[in-house]
């Protein structure tokens, strides 16, 4: 199993799909030891990137589940809106608060979890699709997708 800056720098370099894709996403999640207790993580992926998604306009998410490899969209489910509209404009801490609902777990157990994920997600995609999500988050959010701190 690669860690999380292999899957970025394989993922960067080739984008996708690749051999073995799912695979080396859903273990860097699962590695980044973020998950909350009773929470696999096909479910943390989809929920986190559902919401994710409703940020986008539907063109916009059209576009990254097309560039996410066919395994990890079958795995987390072809979900662009999640609990709203597409194009929500949202910040970090509704994002949050709707994974932690969805999930049914404190909401101060989302975010690292939905940093891993996002994190991985954008590992798997390639740079046109990541300037794309990049350009719709708002500061805070784009910091988490990059990897960072919320500031």
């Amino acid at each position: 199993m690669m860690s999380l800056d292999e899957v970025e720098h394989v993922g960067a370099v080739l984008g996708s799909p690749r051999e073995g894709a799912a695979e080396d996403f859903f273990g860097a999640i699962a590695a980044s030891g973020t998950l909350p207790p009773g929470i696999d993580v096909e479910e943390a992926a989809a929920a986190v990137s559902c919401a994710l998604f409703a940020r986008l306009d539907l063109e916009q998410a059209r576009l990254v589940l097309d560039a996410l490899p066919p395994a990890v969209v079958a795995r987390i489910g072809p979900c662009p809106i999640h609990s709203g509209a597409a194009g929500e404009p949202f910040g970090a801490p509704d994002l949050f608060r709707r994974v932690a609902e969805h999930l049914e777990v404190a909401p101060e157990a989302v975010e690292p979890m939905a940093a891993a994920v996002m994190r991985a997600l954008r590992a798997q995609l390639p740079p046109h699709a990541n300037r794309v999500v990049e350009g719709q988050l708002p500061r805070a959010l784009r910091d988490v997708w990059r990897g960072g701190a919320r500031r």
